[in-house]
């Protein structure tokens, strides 16, 4: 759906345009973001990251 977010491909939903989608799924695809950190950050007894967009293989990296 970010392809399709950005106008980077037509519309996976009409007609036979899935068949350009399979293209996509043997490229690695990377997201980067910056996030600020509280300072009362060690007081949180837990911490949520929620990963929109993101598909069943997948590695997450924070700070490396």
């Amino acid at each position: 759906m970010d392809l399709l977010d950005n106008n980077m491909t037509v519309d996976p939903y009409y007609r036979d345009n899935l068949l350009k989608f399979y293209k996509y799924e043997l490229d690695d695809w990377v997201y980067n973001t910056s996030f600020f950190v509280p300072e009362n950050f060690t007081s949180k007894s837990y911490f949520e990251f929620v990963f929109e967009g993101l598909d069943t293989h997948t590695d997450i990296k924070i700070n490396g």
